[in-house]
């Protein structure tokens, strides 16, 4: 049975993890925030907790084009990360930062992001965030015209899916290599 702090945490939760796999609307993102709001101003005493809070409102942002404001989220999911003895908590912030990055159109800081999440997953053992950085790193290798690069980061995240049983991230993979088979014109 979970309460106190910890119950309005997971209610909270719960509100915006449907609202971050979809686009989100400024009303429902309203209410999300405040909740987050209310419980980081009260201290959630969890380093890992408190930088998810913060990177699921970054998120949030970003989906709704506020760009700005979820980079400075960003900023704060990573100080609260850097406090936690987790590394997977570190790289979990890093890889949202690489996305809202690249959603904003900044590849290079996108791709440099997703490298600081890859060495930090390996580090802590992070599997599935490991697999997550190689795919991005290689989209973000992509767009910047480095195709031999991009396909050697795909495929590195496909092989290490397919290793550890990890579906979706080896369907994100093999996504992005048929993306870029599509633009080099290899497909049937």
């Amino acid at each position: 049975v979970v309460s106190g702090v910890a119950a309005e945490w997971h209610s909270a939760l719960m509100l915006a993890v449907p609202a971050n796999a979809v686009l989100v609307d400024e009303r429902r993102f309203a209410d999300v925030d405040r909740m987050w709001a209310s419980l980081l101003r009260r201290g959630i005493d969890d380093w890992a907790v408190s930088s998810t809070a913060h990177r699921f409102a970054a998120q949030a942002c970003a989906r709704l084009g506020r760009f700005d404001e979820a980079g400075t989220r960003m900023d704060s999911a990573i100080d609260v990360a850097l406090r936690s003895a987790e590394g997977s908590v570190l790289a979990d912030a890093y890889y949202v930062r690489a996305w809202i990055e690249e959603q904003a159109g900044f590849i290079t800081e996108a791709h440099t992001d997703a490298m600081r999440s890859l060495h930090l997953a390996r580090e802590a053992g992070y599997t599935v965030r490991e697999v997550d950085s190689l795919n991005a790193i290689g989209v973000h290798a992509h767009a910047l015209g480095h195709m031999d690069d991009a396909i050697r980061y795909c495929n590195a995240a496909s092989e290490l899916a397919a290793a550890h049983g990890l579906r979706k991230p080896r369907l994100a993979a093999l996504d992005s290599l048929a993306d870029m088979a599509t633009v080099r014109g290899d497909h049937a």
